[in-house]
C-alpha cells in the first residue's frame, strides 16, 4: 500500500504499461540464502521454508481456493495478484509454510506435490527455488487460512546413486551388441547422454533425437532382440533428462 501498487496498475491503459508497473513499481519478496546475493537457482544456499504458487488458470474464486486449503488442513495466505488490480483478471497467489528447510530439488518436488494434492495447474516458474514472487498489495484482500505446514518428506525421496560412465543392459537375445554401439549419429548421442549428460543449449534436440531412435527400435520387429534393453534405455535416458535439467513437461512431450 505504501508504494501505491493498486493505484497505478488500475490507471494502466495498456499492457505495455501494465508489464511496465508490474516490473519497475512492486515490491517482491524472495525467501532463502544465495551466494554473493545473486538470484539464480545456482546459486541457492538453503533456508527456504516459504512454498509460493501462481494460479493463473482455472479461473477460481477466493473462496474456491480457501475450501482447497481447508480440505488438506493447509496453513496459507491466499491474495490476488497484479494483473487482478490491472484487469480484474481472477489470478492469485498462494503462500503455504514447509515444515522444514528444501534444497533446490526439494523444493521443486515439493511444489510440484502440493499443486497435485491441490489440483491447480502451476507453470514452470513457480517451481524455480529463485522465483521472485510479488507482495499482496491491499490488506484487506488476503485471507488467512488456519492449518499445519506442508511436510517435505511426503513429496520428496532421495534419489538413487548413479555411476558415471556404467550402463546398465538387459540381456540381448541372439546378440552381445548394444544399441549404445551402432555406428550412428542417434546411437553416439545416447552414448553422450549414457556417459557424461547433456549440455544446455543442445539437451532437448539431443534427447529427441534418442526418443525417436529407441522408440523406433520397438516399432521394428526386425530389432526384437533389442526391445527389452530399447525400454530399459527409455527410462534411464529419461532420468538422465531430469538430472541434466529439462522441466517434467517437455520431457514427457520429447518421449511421447
Amino acid at each position: 500500500e505504501k508504494i501505491n501498487g493498486i493505484d497505478l496498475l488500475s490507471g494502466a491503459t495498456t499492457e505495455e504499461e501494465y508489464k511496465h508497473i508490474k516490473k519497475y513499481n512492486l515490491a517482491y519478496f524472495l525467501d532463502g540464502n544465495y551466494k554473493n546475493s545473486e538470484r539464480k537457482d545456482e546459486n541457492y544456499l538453503g533456508g527456504r521454508r516459504l512454498i509460493s504458487i501462481d494460479v493463473d488458470d482455472g479461473d477460481y474464486t477466493r473462496q474456491q481456493l480457501e475450501e482447497k486449503l481447508e480440505t488438506q488442513s493447509l496453513f496459507g495466505l491466499i491474495y490476488p495478484t497484479a494483473k487482478h488490480y490491472y484487469n480484474d483478471s481472477k489470478r492469485w497467489r498462494l503462500i503455504l509454510m514447509a515444515d522444514a528447510e528444501m534444497g533446490k530439488d526439494q523444493y521443486r518436488s515439493t511444489v510440484t506435490g502440493v499443486a497435485q494434492m491441490l489440483n491447480l495447474e502451476i507453470d514452470e516458474a513457480s517451481k524455480k527455488v529463485s522465483q521472485l514472487m510479488g507482495y499482496p498489495l491491499k490488506n484487506e484482500d488476503i485471507s488467512i487460512i488456519t492449518g499445519t505446514m506442508v511436510s517435505v518428506a511426503q513429496f520428496y525421496k532421495e534419489p538413487k546413486p548413479t555411476q558415471k560412465n556404467v550402463l546398465p543392459m538387459s540381456k540381448v537375445k541372439n546378440s552381445t551388441k548394444s544399441l549404445v554401439d551402432f555406428n550412428h549419429a542417434q546411437a553416439r548421442l545416447l552414448k553422450q547422454v549414457l556417459t557424461s549428460g547433456v549440455e544446455e543449449g543442445s539437451r532437448n534436440e539431443t534427447y529427441r533425437q534418442i526418443s525417436m531412435y529407441l522408440h523406433d527400435t520397438l516399432n521394428n520387429p526386425e530389432m526384437e532382440a533389442w526391445h527389452a534393453e530399447a525400454e530399459e534405455l527409455i527410462e534411464i535416458t529419461k532420468q538422465q533428462a531430469v538430472a541434466d535439467g529439462l522441466p517434467e513437461k517437455e520431457i514427457e512431450v520429447i518421449y511421447r
